[in-house]
């Protein structure tokens, strides 16, 4: 399957969004990305737009927010960041590249639905999307109360 590169960049905006850090600032374009734990994902700089003049003026200050947080500095170097040659300009100041970021991608038609499946309206089964979750969300497995 062929995806445009704009097609790429949708995905990997919505990967950021899917997966958002407790703190964040856009250092030209990128956003730099900070929580606890372990995740890379929401421990690194995402470089999807550049909008700055002097790339390594903007690598300097995401070093410095990471260096304030105490964490180490990341960068998410997919096939659609920018400037292109980021990869090149993190490895000549030190930077080893860690696993290649891997970004999945699959077309779905809007076929028909299986033979003997049919989209229900029982409220159990409803889709609804919220930018606040719901107080079940929060509460560990196992705690939720039917209702």
């Amino acid at each position: 399957m062929s995806v445009s590169r704009a097609e790429l960049l949708a995905i990997e905006e919505a990967a950021v969004r899917g997966w958002p850090a407790l703190q964040s600032s856009v250092i030209d374009g990128w956003i730099w990305r900070h929580t606890s734990g372990g995740s890379v994902r929401a421990n690194t700089v995402a470089a999807l737009a550049f909008t700055g003049s002097d790339v390594e003026a903007a690598i300097t200050e995401a070093e410095r927010c990471y260096r304030a947080a105490g964490a180490p500095p990341r960068f998410t170097v997919s096939e659609v960041s920018a400037p292109a040659d980021l990869d090149e300009r993190l490895a000549a100041r030190g930077y080893i590249r860690g696993d290649d970021h891997v970004t999945m991608a699959k077309r779905v038609g809007g076929g028909a639905m299986p033979a003997g499946t049919q989209p229900t309206s029982e409220p159990s089964r409803r889709v609804a999307a919220s930018l606040r979750s719901e107080p079940a969300w929060s509460q560990p497995t196992g705690s939720r109360r039917a209702s």
